[in-house]
């Protein structure tokens, strides 16, 4: 593919142009819009640096194939190319079909997208979604900054399939970095790797539909600062989901969670949580503070609302949680499952619990019973607060039982850990108690 380069750029009394290429023809166009608009399938459209104020639609008949290259990301408009939305309640770019296959894929690179208008759907710096098929989408090199909206989101009910976010920044947006909704049919894979989510107000990436999400070498700081049930990462309503984090640093401010990932329950009475999720984090850091911002407590890392979880399903590979709050690891109405730590989780923060599983917590109450318990025989705690389980795959396990008694939540959490083994506990505790920083025990009976 021949890639042209247009004349000029946006500024003083020059119009915006874009040039189309394909093999053997360019022609250019005085705005992107209109270079989109005539673009056909395979084509590549070319921008030069400088700041383009327009709000894009990618929508045309040939758009099965099409490729937005810019000059770069970053945010000088003599080198880079900076598309900036100037419509109210508007998405800077819409999205509204994908690419057709594999290697037939709707592509932005070196962009720099800001200026959606708007809160909500409306607003973000690109919006996928119509109807139909959203599918083979990818953003490399691309910044979604500055956004009264989301950075990117899915405003969609049919399915979508291979989104892929490479060597990107979503960054200081109004809403979450990338959010995936609840109305989505189904989501295939969701692929995030060598990017930054960072300072957005929202959650940094949130799912509420499940599906095969990869994020590797990548960084998370700051998003959902103050936010309650706000975090850097959350899954929710996480069934059937596949969740695989491969070098990937948290670090929060003052949010609820680093990492949260949520299941659901069965709609009967009692309710039960759902199985299917597996999870897996491989070289993951956590540091930063957590902090709770209503009536749940904070924690570093919290898987909730599953059962029949093995050790096969939830893996930990050199995961270290090196925060400040009031749990490291936080296990909620997980029933009927075996977490195995293995020694692979170092906690080096300041945690009132290191590590708490309970088969029932908090607010739901209507669900069905269950105890929980560590096995923690062999393990300790060292002069550097890092708890080592060695390498003996017994050590260190989380159990959780379903259907057993559990205590009336003002006495939980002193006997939900059952720890055995000399020097063998999890637990360890501030001088002064974690309940009662506020004069309360409330958080012991509110959920994460």
């Amino acid at each position: 593919m021949i890639m042209a380069v247009a004349g000029l750029t946006l500024g003083g009394n020059h119009a915006a142009q874009a040039t189309i290429t394909n093999t053997d023809t360019s022609v250019t166009y005085p705005t992107i819009q209109a270079a989109i608009d005539a673009a056909g399938a395979g084509h590549t459209i070319s921008v030069d640096p400088g700041t383009y104020a327009e709000n894009l639609v990618i929508n045309s008949a040939g758009d099965g194939a099409l490729t937005l290259i810019g000059a770069g990301s970053g945010s000088n408009p003599a080198s880079d190319t900076i598309i900036s939305g100037v419509a109210a309640n508007s998405d800077t770019i819409w999205i509204r079909r994908g690419g057709t296959a594999v290697g037939e894929r709707v592509t932005l690179s070196n962009l720099r997208i800001t200026g959606g208008l708007g809160a909500g759907n409306l607003g973000m710096g690109v919006e996928i979604g119509n109807s139909g098929d959203v599918s083979h989408i990818t953003f490399d090199n691309v910044a979604l900054v500055g956004n009264e909206g989301n950075g990117i989101g899915l405003n969609h009910v049919g399915p979508a399939d291979d989104i892929v976010v490479t060597q990107s920044l979503l960054a200081d947006n109004g809403g979450a970095g990338f959010r995936v909704p609840a109305s989505l049919a189904s989501l295939g894979t969701l692929t995030i790797a060598d990017t930054t989510v960072e300072n957005n107000a929202g959650i940094g990436l949130i799912t509420y539909t499940p599906g095969t999400i990869s994020v590797s070498d990548s960084t998370f700081t700051g998003n959902a600062s103050g936010v309650h049930t706000g975090g850097d990462l959350v899954m929710t309503d996480f069934v059937d989901g596949d969740l695989t984090l491969d070098n990937v640093s948290f670090t929060s401010d003052n949010a609820d969670v680093a990492i949260r990932v949520s299941g659901d329950h069965d709609g009967g009475s009692p309710r039960l949580p759902i199985s299917g999720a597996a999870i897996s984090m491989t070289d993951v850091t956590i540091s930063g503070t957590q902090t709770a911002n209503g009536s749940y407590p904070s924690a570093a890392i919290v898987i909730s609302r599953l059962k029949d979880l093995t050790p096969a399903d939830v893996t930990f590979d050199n995961v270290a949680i090196n925060s400040t709050a009031d749990y490291g690891l936080f296990l909620g109405t997980v029933t009927d499952s075996v977490i195995d730590l293995d020694g692979q989780v170092a906690f080096g923060g300041t945690f009132s619990e290191y590590a708490i599983a309970l088969g029932q917590h908090g607010n739901s109450s209507s669900y069905a019973s269950a105890t929980a318990n560590v096995d923690a025989g062999g393990c300790g705690l060292t002069a550097d607060d890092v708890w080592d389980c060695g390498d003996d795959s017994a050590l260190g396990r989380v159990i959780v039982v379903e259907h057993a008694a559990i205590p009336e939540p003002a006495t939980m959490v002193a006997v939900a850990l059952a720890v055995t083994g000399l020097g063998g506990y999890v637990r360890k505790r501030r001088k002064h108690s974690w309940a009662a920083r506020d004069g309360t025990r409330a958080r012991e009976t509110e959920a994460i």
